[in-house]
């Protein structure tokens, strides 16, 4: 007998978003710049279609209206964020208006029964906190935990569960050992000691703010967002190992084991040793952070890396500014494994029980969530394949058509996309869509065949790889790659072809007819005059 898995009471099935990612509205009722917003002035082209956190999803108008939609989907949880730059824009003085915005979202999300897991700061850091040197100053850690105080005083009363950051390294990882791009956080530019102070501040500041919030919100849990990235031997060296267990701790253990235990990781601790990057902590900052840790831990996983040992090791690295995560460890792509080529990253659901696993053995089985998953493909559903539509039209062309040199004409122009799976024949034969006759099959044969594909992709009779797949690709060789070479793919989209042929053939007898008959009517007109 199979055994019903069952959650338990109080599991969260939510989305995760942000205020940058979302709000909009990047300069009204009184919110100040971000560095998101400056760089969606500066470089639009580097968001995609030109929408960055100028306008969003426009959240900031729409809250109600997604609130409404998320109770739709049956959500228990929204994890989102507040803007500093939008709640203290001088930060010191509450913005009405931004308190106004948060009242409702929240009050608005409690009245549809979904519970808000508000998070204090994703990426976006106010210009002018940036300009006054970012979280390498540590006035901006003071400026921060008296934002997260503000926060928690005025929402805490409904808000029970918070995090301090979203991937709190990409801040010290991508702003402080950049490659010099203007993209993504400042100051892009490379001293890895600098990024070190810049850990140690993050590190320093959930213990702050861990301590206020208890204080403020004795009745909540708060927590952090970090990402997981498990690292993978490439070979079997010795080398090799000794790389993926510092890489490992560098990546996924340096803020986790400050907030959780209050403890630095050994192999952080050694790393820092022995690179003399050891920042700078007063001893009562020190005893701040031993004391305070968070109450559970949420983990993003998008996907794993392969390394092995680096070529030039940092222990050889003269100076010391100019050391990298390269030093410690190179990723390699070796073949065989399954690749997310819109973003580089392997494919590798396992490792999702694997983290599981690290939080049993090596955190006490604290309470933790999978806060994101998934993978992002461009242009993913052009690896589905086309379902028959245009290359249905053309062979019912070819069996009932012929007597019209028109439509054959037509026929042998849409050809070549048809067998090349391009679902547009407007492009090379637009009478034929233009008739309205034939325009009714043309609507409704794709969206069937389509829904059927789909059905049978979503209850898994059909796989579905998302791999990148050249367009020009044939539609039964396109879907039997993106099945991951099952013969069940192509067989049901020959189905899907002989359906739309079938719904075509008497379309296009009609239409035939209908131009046979204003033929002859045209010829005896003719006669006529």
């Amino acid at each position: 007998m199979t055994k019903l898995l069952t959650f338990p009471d109080g599991f969260l099935w939510g989305a995760a978003t942000s205020a940058p990612q979302t709000e909009g509205g990047y300069d009204e009722d009184g919110k100040a710049l971000t560095i998101f917003d400056r760089w969606s002035l500066d470089r639009p082209q580097d968001f995609y279609e030109e929408v960055g956190s100028l306008e969003a999803s426009d959240v900031y108008h729409r809250y109600v209206e997604d609130v409404k939609l998320m109770a739709d989907v049956g959500m228990n949880s929204y994890r989102t964020s507040i803007s500093w730059a939008r709640l203290l824009p001088d930060g010191k003085h509450v913005n009405p208006k931004a308190v106004i915005f948060y009242n409702d979202l929240i009050d608005k999300l409690l009245a549809n029964h979904v519970q808000p897991l508000m998070n204090l700061f994703h990426y976006d850091m106010p210009v002018l906190m940036q300009d006054k040197g970012g979280f390498l100053n540590r006035e901006v850690v003071d400026d921060f935990v008296h934002y997260a105080e503000t926060a928690f005083s005025l929402f805490g009363d409904r808000v029970k569960l918070w995090s301090t950051f979203n991937e709190a390294k990409a801040q010290p990882y991508g702003g402080y050992l950049s490659n010099g791009q203007p993209d993504g956080y400042p100051p892009f530019h490379h001293n890895a000691v600098e990024a070190a102070q810049v850990m140690a501040h993050l590190i320093l500041i959930t213990a702050m703010c861990t301590e206020r919030f208890k204080q403020i919100v004795p009745d909540g849990r708060i927590g952090l967002i970090e990402d997981s990235v498990p690292q993978i031997a490439g070979d079997d060296s010795a080398e090799t190992q000794t790389a993926v267990a510092m890489l490992d701790a560098l990546r996924n253990r340096v803020l986790l084991d400050p907030a959780t235990k209050g403890t630095t990781h050994p192999l952080v601790s050694q790393f820092l040793r022995e690179t003399g990057l050891q920042p700078v902590l007063t001893p009562e900052e020190r005893n701040c952070i031993h004391q305070n840790t968070v109450d559970f831990v949420g983990l993003t996983y998008y996907r794993p890396e392969r390394v092995k040992a680096p070529s030039v090791h940092y222990r050889d690295i003269a100076d010391r500014t100019q050391i990298d995560l390269e030093n410690v460890g190179i990723e390699v792509h070796p073949e065989g494994v399954r690749m997310n080529t819109s973003r580089g990253w392997e494919i590798r659901p396992e490792c999702v029980y694997d983290i599981a696993m690290d939080m049993k053995n090596n955190y006490n089985n604290m309470p933790w969530f999978l806060a994101e998953n998934g993978m992002g493909v461009e242009g993913e559903s052009d690896n589905i394949g086309g379902t028959g539509s245009t290359l249905g039209l053309i062979i019912a062309i070819f069996i009932v058509g012929r007597q019209s040199q028109q439509y054959k004409t037509m026929a042998k122009l849409t050809l070549v996309p048809g067998i090349f799976g391009i679902n547009e024949p407007l492009i090379f034969g637009l009478p034929i869509v233009l008739n309205p006759i034939l325009f009714i099959p043309f609507v409704f044969g794709p969206t069937i065949t389509s829904g059927v594909y789909f059905a049978l992709i979503n209850a898994h009779i059909i796989p579905n790889i998302p791999i990148t797949i050249p367009w020009t690709t044939p539609p039964f060789l396109n879907t039997f790659l993106a099945s991951g070479g099952q013969i069940i793919a192509p067989i049901v989209q020959l189905l899907c072809l002989a359906f739309c042929t079938l719904l075509y053939i008497p379309f296009v007898k009609v239409a035939v007819e209908a131009e046979r008959k204003e033929m002859l009517d045209r010829e005896a007109e003719v006669k006529a005059a």
